[in-house]
């Protein structure tokens, strides 16, 4: 299976459990559904093989995993929160990551514009 493939699967999936959750009344966000289903896919006791592509009723047994997840009312809020920090948290690196970037880039503009006035590349005569 294809890396396009893959994603277009798992976005289906993702897609089943939340229509079905809003079916029954409790509306999930895209974010938390993926965390979900990632959480799901990863803790040993439910026996998927993440070596492996996921059969029917793979795909099935994770469906109803993370639906009964996610409208168990007792993890209901716990994973909210923690969906909600983990994306706050990859906002806030993202945002790191370009302002070290940037930062990084003009310090290096500059350490060059200071060598090359320092050590001019032809010699005087």
């Amino acid at each position: 299976m294809s890396r396009a493939q893959a994603e277009s699967v798992i976005k289906n999936i993702i897609r089943e459990i939340g229509q079905e959750c809003g079916a029954k009344g409790q509306a999930v966000s895209e974010t938390l559904v993926a965390f979900m289903v990632k959480a799901v896919v990863l803790d040993p006791r439910n026996q998927f093989n993440v070596d492996r592509t996921l059969t029917k009723s793979d795909v099935q047994k994770l469906i109803k995993l993370c639906v009964d997840r996610l409208l168990d009312p007792k993890s209901l809020s716990t994973q909210s929160l923690i969906s909600f920090w983990t994306s706050l948290f990859v906002s806030v690196l993202s945002t790191l990551n370009w302002f070290l970037g940037s930062k990084t880039t003009a310090f290096t503009m500059k350490a060059t514009r200071v060598s090359d006035t320092a050590c001019p590349l032809a010699p005087h005569s």
